[in-house]
Parts: C-alpha cells; sequence; structure tokens
C-alpha cells in the first residue's frame, strides 16, 4: 500500500474515490482529521497510473468525468483511522527482506556442501557432541535450515510493518555475529566475512525511515 497524494475536502475525495474505483484501482481513503484526505493505492503496478489520475483531478476537481458523491457508493474502500493507516515502505527496507530470502537460500546451500569445503576442523566432527563429520553435516543442515524459517518468519512480519519483527532480527542478528564470530579455514573464512558483511548491511537497511 502506498500514499499518492491528499485531496483537501470529503467531497472531492470520495468523487474521486468513485472515479478509481470505475478505473479499476483498489485504495483506501483516510482521514487526517485536518479536513485533507490521504489516497492510498494497494498495487504498486498502478500506482503511476493513480497519481497521473490525481494530478488531473486536482486540476480540475468539477470536470464532468468525475461521477457525483453519492451517499454509499457500491464498492466504495473503507476509510482508515489515523492509527491504521500502513507508511509506505523505503526500498531499503525492502531491499533488506530480499536480501534475507537471499541469505537463507546461501546458508542452507552453504551447509549442504560442507562436506567439499569444511577441511580438517569438518573432518573431525564434533567429539564433544558426539558427532562425526557425517553427524555434523546433518546438524548444521538441520540448523540452516530451521534458522531460514525462523528468518523467513521475520522477513514476511517485516513486510506487514510490524516493528517488533525487526528490531527481535536485529538483536538476534547483531548477536549472533559478536557470540560466532569467524572459526573457519580457508575458503569458509572468505564466505563467513561475506556473511558478516551481508548480515549488518540487512541490520542497517532495515532501519531507513520511510521517505517524507
Amino acid at each position: 500500500v502506498r500514499q499518492i497524494g491528499e485531496i483537501d475536502n470529503e467531497a472531492d475525495a470520495k468523487r474521486f474515490s468513485d472515479y478509481l474505483n470505475a478505473s479499476g484501482i483498489t485504495h483506501d481513503l483516510q482521514d487526517e482529521d485536518t479536513g485533507s484526505w490521504l489516497v492510498w493505492v494497494h498495487d504498486e503496478d498502478l500506482l503511476a497510473k493513480a497519481e497521473a489520475q490525481l494530478n488531473d483531478f486536482l486540476k480540475d476537481p468539477t470536470s464532468s468525468r468525475y461521477p457525483e458523491v453519492t451517499d454509499k457508493p457500491e464498492g466504495a474502500p473503507p476509510i482508515l483511522p489515523k492509527e491504521e493507516a500502513v507508511p509506505p515502505m523505503p526500498l531499503k527496507v525492502a531491499l533488506a527482506i530480499k536480501l534475507i530470502y537471499i541469505q537463507v537460500v546461501i546458508s542452507i546451500v552453504y551447509s549442504l556442501f560442507l562436506p567439499f569445503w569444511g577441511g580438517d576442523a569438518y573432518r573431525a566432527g564434533a567429539p564433544e557432541l558426539g558427532l562425526d563429520a557425517a553427524g555434523l553435516h546433518m546438524f548444521m543442515l538441520c540448523a540452516s535450515v530451521i534458522g531460514g524459517l525462523v528468518a523467513c518468519f521475520f522477513a514476511y512480519n517485516i513486510g506487514k510493518g510490524r516493528n517488533w519483527a525487526r528490531i527481535i532480527l536485529a538483536m538476534l542478528t547483531i548477536g549472533g555475529i559478536f557470540l560466532v564470530g569467524i572459526n573457519g579455514q580457508g575458503i569458509e573464512v572468505l564466505l563467513e566475512i561475506g556473511d558478516m558483511i551481508l548480515s549488518l548491511v540487512i541490520v542497517v537497511f532495515l532501519f531507513q525511515k520511510p521517505s517524507a
């Protein structure tokens, strides 16, 4: 949902809303309690079209092309209370969500092919856990899948605008970096450094402020 602009009075806002309905553009109106009404469009593919139509309307709101206001037009969008309006998502936050999904895939692929680049540390297994090389491989793969599902859960909720999700994910990410650190050898070190940088980029992007 993205905001495309505002209209100064209720009658014009509802008349323009009827026009958008006739154009097949799903949207919401938000009462600002100041006499102005914000217009929010659901489909991002129709943003440019809706913005152009709003600009035309604002130039000549009394044009005959716009229908007269009815008491309750069929199919009219709900009027959103101010506190329920969803602010536009910053582009960097949207990019961070995509990077989370990419990182999940990379993590699972890394664990899947661990025997090829695990080195001596991998072949030694994890005696303290009672795991040989094969057991360690399965443990790492399961951990990657479970961790990936958790990350996807947070990414989904961040996409819904839930701040608690990005705060918790940021805390888990930073905590994980300090606790795990870099423990690999050879190519593992490069992969771990790359994963750490990607994690920090995601955290920074998640806290970008919405555009004014």
